[in-house]
C-alpha cells in the first residue's frame, strides 16, 4: 500500500485517499457478509440451489477475456505495469485493507 501512494504525486495522493476513504468502508461491509454467508454455509446453499445454469463455466484459462490479457502482455515491454491510475488504486487498496 505505501510503495503504491509513495509512487504517486501531490495530487494523486490526494485523490488515492479520496477513493480509499470513500471505499473502505463499504468495501469492509460487502466482505464482512460474504464472510458471514461462508461461515454459517448459507453461500454454499444458495450456489446449490441455484446452479449456474444461465452461465456455465468452462475453463478460466481459455475465456476471450483471458486471451485477450494473454495478448496484451506479450505486447507490453518487460517490467511495464502500465500506467497508475490514482482513484483506481484508492478504491483496490482499500478493498484488499477492508
Amino acid at each position: 500500500m505505501l510503495a503504491v501512494y509513495n509512487s504517486l504525486s501531490g495530487e494523486g495522493k490526494r485523490e488515492f485517499e479520496t477513493a480509499y476513504s470513500a471505499s473502505y468502508y463499504p468495501c469492509m461491509d460487502i466482505l464482512y457478509e460474504c464472510y458471514e454467508d461462508v461461515a454459517s454455509a448459507s453461500e454454499i446453499r444458495s450456489v446449490e440451489k441455484d446452479g449456474l445454469p444461465a452461465f456455465p463455466r468452462g475453463k478460466f484459462d481459455q475465456t476471450r477475456i483471458w486471451k485477450v490479457g494473454e495478448r496484451v502482455r506479450k505486447a507490453r515491454p518487460s517490467g511495464d505495469l502500465g500506467p497508475l491510475y490514482p482513484f483506481t488504486a484508492g478504491v483496490c487498496v482499500a478493498l484488499m485493507m477492508a
